[in-house]
């Protein structure tokens, strides 16, 4: 993430560098933290920020990025960052849903630009990045019967035609 060969351990808006020097026990190994983005909520509070993480360089940059999600205690929200600038790449508005899925990025739409989507309680929501302001913009969203909002999903094209398909586990709440 930082541009070195070392080991790296993401969470969230931190980003920690692995030093393993004994395989036998944890005596002499260390985390170290390389990188670090401080996150605040539109109304100023500071995001609890370990939360679900994916790496994928989201600007097209050549650069590998991070996006997760950032909680308090009533909202949260989607964030991307590059860990090498510590910058904010892009972010969504807060949102209330009590639990989110992973974030899953892919090309969804065949457009350019990469989607970051993930399940919500009893919705399935897919944002676009917007690099004039910053932020992620929502591009759809679909009503789905899960309401744990927990589900993962994920992409594959089935028939090779080129058009990805999203699939998601059934939750077994209903």
């Amino acid at each position: 993430m930082i541009g070195d060969s070392q080991l790296e351990l993401i969470a969230g808006s931190e980003v920690y560098s692995v030093d393993i020097t004994n395989t036998e026990n944890s005596s002499g190994n260390k985390l170290t933290r390389v990188a670090k983005l401080n996150a605040t909520f539109d109304d100023g509070v500071t995001a609890i920020n370990d939360g679900k993480t994916t790496v994928v360089d989201i600007n097209q940059d050549g650069k590998l990025d991070i996006v997760f999600v950032a909680s308090s205690t009533k909202v949260r929200k989607i964030i991307a960052w590059n860990a090498e600038s510590e910058e904010l790449l892009f972010e969504t508005p807060n949102f209330t849903y009590d639990n989110t899925g992973i974030p899953l990025i892919g090309n969804i739409d065949k457009t350019p630009d990469l989607e970051v989507s993930l399940i919500v309680n009893y919705l399935l929501l897919s944002y676009k990045p917007n690099p004039a302001t910053k932020k992620f913009d929502l591009a759809y969203q679909l009503s789905i019967a899960d309401r744990s909002g927990a589900t993962g999903i994920t992409l594959f094209d089935f028939n090779q035609d080129s058009v990805v398909h999203l699939l998601r586990g059934k939750s077994g709440s209903k």
